[in-house]
């Protein structure tokens, strides 16, 4: 056989060619957080796992977790994500998250929303971004955003500490305007939906449906500015 054709060869594929879930809704990932994993998890060294036995990912110290999300029956103690190729969960603990670029935080000015904590936020990292620890039903004020539909919020804890955190840790129906003469006005969340989301929310059904996993889930305004209140975070957070 002459070399010019001892490559030259056809495949042929018993069955269509299916797209991996990865690229599939790598437009979602994109806009999820991201982190590494600050010890190894090993099956064969005593991995842990979810009471559920929900499978975990297997990683290497330093290895990278894309598109992180908080299922709402974990409480924000287990997360899950993508690992080469693989959708797995992961304890919070032997997680550190990516803070995000500085042009996706509101930094400065006041605001007057504030909410209670969903679940407890405690960070062990302190070389990697402001995060800000709080406790489960602490109530976090000064909230802002750069837009609603953003991962990371900030605010100030009950300590008046300022600092970053996943808005999935948050309540949404506890969500608040304070107008400064003394009253709160309570935001009529429940009822209203954002149409792109609701789009996200239908494909992560269709995915864990697929999967046979639990389902999963990611304006500025200036100091005088009352800063529109978003609508109730999607279901790729969750709410059970």
């Amino acid at each position: 056989m002459p070399d010019r054709h001892r490559n030259d060869y056809d495949l042929h594929f018993k069955s269509p060619v299916e797209t991996h879930p990865v690229v599939e809704s790598a437009a979602e990932i994109y806009t999820l957080p991201t982190g590494t994993s600050k010890e190894a998890a090993r099956r064969m060294y005593g991995q842990r796992l979810l009471y559920d036995r929900t499978p975990a990912l297997e990683m290497v110290q330093g290895a990278r977790i894309t598109g992180i999300t908080w299922p709402a029956k974990y409480l924000g103690e287990w997360c899950f994500g993508w690992h080469d190729g693989v959708y797995a969960s992961v304890p919070m603990e032997i997680l550190r998250l990516d803070p995000p670029a500085s042009n996706e935080v509101k930094m400065d000015g006041t605001s007057p929303v504030q909410a209670t904590a969903r679940w407890k936020f405690n960070p062990k990292d302190k070389t990697k971004g402001d995060w800000l620890k709080f406790d489960k039903d602490e109530v976090i004020t000064n909230i802002s955003w750069c837009y609603q539909e953003f991962w990371c919020w900030s605010g100030t804890n009950a300590k008046g500490k300022w600092g970053i955190f996943p808005q999935a840790f948050i309540d949404i129906g506890t969500l608040r305007e304070f107008n400064g003469s003394g009253s709160d006005r309570a935001s009529i969340l429940s009822s209203e939906k954002n149409k792109s989301l609701s789009v996200l929310s239908r494909f992560s059904t269709r995915k864990s449906a697929r999967s046979g996993r639990p389902a999963s889930v990611a304006g500025s305004t200036g100091s005088n500015e009352l800063p529109p209140l978003p609508t109730p975070v999607p279901s790729t957070y969750g709410r059970d």
